[in-house]
């Protein structure tokens, strides 16, 4: 379905099936086939990546997560968090058609006021934003580091 798009993730062998005319893919983090998006394919991805490659716990990783701030309700894409239940990282993923920008910058930075993280991270897929908090100043960094690095 998304043969084409070629994403900066490694190939990660993700399920898949059709199920009444409509693409499904297996979350591994809630156990269960969702419906398939551009977007909800590059989340699924950022995922395999943060568990097969960057080491982080598979159980301390929240997907869709509810915030609220000043009466408005927001959902974060993904929430990795440490072994004290502290947010670490927060990733806002979006469509490979999708470019990263300005105000998907501003979206990420919302939920970082509700989630007191060190690592903000953007993507579609193709394009990658990292900004990591070193003495409460957000820095520019080339990709997100291993968990045991955080």
């Amino acid at each position: 379905m998304f043969d084409n798009i070629k994403l900066y993730f490694p190939e990660f062998e993700l399920k898949i099936i059709k199920s009444n005319n409509t693409y499904l893919i297996f979350d591994r983090i809630r156990k269960k086939y969702i419906k398939l998006t551009p977007e909800e394919y590059v989340r699924q991805n950022l995922v395999h990546y943060l568990i097969e490659i960057k080491k982080y716990p598979e159980k301390l990783i929240s997907l869709e997560e509810k915030l609220v701030y000043a009466n408005k309700t927001y959902r974060a894409d993904l929430i990795c968090y440490n072994n004290y239940l502290t947010p670490i990282l927060i990733a806002e993923c979006k469509s490979p058609f999708v470019s990263i920008d300005y105000k998907t910058l501003y979206q990420i930075t919302n939920y970082e006021n509700f989630k007191n993280s060190v690592i903000l991270h953007l993507t579609n897929g193709i394009q990658q934003f990292t900004l990591h908090k070193i003495n409460n100043k957000w820095q520019i960094i080339q990709e997100i580091p291993d968990y045991n690095l955080i």
